[in-house]
């Protein structure tokens, strides 16, 4: 509530829940509503959910959610939107899972 337009809010996504829930129920689980509402108020930059290097049998799910997700933030020109797909994978931390410095 104290965000004002000088401010940015970066909201990443992560992979913590995705073996637990279906797509449709990830994309849900985003509260978009609450997004929204920050948009309103401030300068939102939204990261997608970042490919898994130490876990590439999930990446295709993470695909599906990315598309959902991006459908849904292509619409709203006050957020930014980005699609973290191109990301080689010297971004990321040896062990695979989170960006490192690069990313």
């Amino acid at each position: 509530s104290d965000f004002t337009e000088e401010d940015e809010a970066v909201f990443i996504a992560g992979t913590n829940d995705l073996d637990s829930f279906n797509n449709k129920d990830i994309v849900n689980n985003f509260n978009l509503d609450i997004i929204s509402k920050v948009s309103n108020k401030t300068n939102l930059t939204v990261v997608n959910i970042p490919f898994r290097y130490d876990r590439p049998e999930c990446n295709f799910n993470i695909h599906c959610v990315n598309m959902k997700l991006q459908k849904f933030f292509d619409s709203r020109l006050d957020i930014t939107y980005v699609d973290t797909a191109h990301f080689s994978h010297n971004m990321y931390t040896k062990h695979g899972l989170h960006f490192s410095v690069r990313g």
